[in-house]
């Protein structure tokens, strides 16, 4: 098409060519993207002259990014109600299946957390598991719904811990805990003992362990 076309487009979200997102107007045609002899030109650069063809030019700048942030929110809100037609509401009670991100699971854990719907404010989920109440909170997507009840609210104890500790608990793992001790992990130093956790093959490679 070329840059001829494509300056007239109007974008979707912020309703204007992207002509007018740069300069700050819509492009010249006609007599007005002709070069002006300078004789004109000189004539014409009065001090006053100059002044308005600043300050105007800094009003339409600002009137052009005003125009852009309103086509941006009214696009996330497009995109909002979109979603949440696309979403089921959870209801207090179900037992869904949580996704856990590679960040916090060690290379055992499971990839998937079973949480109990606890309660819900704007569209943001508190989820429950039998070690406690998980401090994030989850939107519809983050949760797949099961069939079965297997944990009920009345089985999650009060006390909040992140998604991370959960995990760890619930499956008995090491997580990413891990040290690199040189004297036997005989010592109060040893993060793995401070944890009271055991040593496994990715501690201190080749070295001799107490805490096996």
């Amino acid at each position: 098409m070329g840059l001829k076309f494509v300056q007239w487009q109007i974008h979707e979200t912020t309703v204007q060519s992207p002509f007018k997102m740069t300069f700050g107007e819509e492009p010249q045609i006609g007599l007005e993207s002709y070069v002006l002899p300078k004789s004109l030109v000189g004539a014409a650069k009065t001090e006053e002259e100059i002044e308005e063809f600043l300050t105007s030019q800094e009003a339409n700048d600002e009137e052009t990014r005003k125009e852009a942030a309103l086509g941006q929110s009214r696009a996330a809100a497009k995109m909002t109600r979109r979603a949440k037609k696309m979403l089921i509401p959870l209801q207090i009670g179900q037992n869904c299946t949580l996704r856990v991100p590679d960040v916090d699971r060690g290379p055992a854990d499971p990839k998937n957390f079973l949480v109990v719907v606890m309660a819900e404010c704007e569209g943001l989920y508190t989820v429950g598991c039998r070690e406690g109440k998980l401090a994030s909170k989850f939107t519809a997507a983050d949760l797949q719904v099961i069939s079965e009840n297997i944990l009920s609210i009345d089985e999650v104890p009060d006390t909040e811990i992140p998604l991370r500790t959960a995990v760890t608990k619930a499956t008995g793992g090491q997580g990413y805990v891990k040290c690199m001790c040189l004297s036997g992990c005989s010592s109060g130093r040893c993060s793995c003992s401070r944890k009271r956790v055991l040593c496994n093959s990715r501690c201190h490679p080749g070295k001799s362990c107490n805490n096996i």
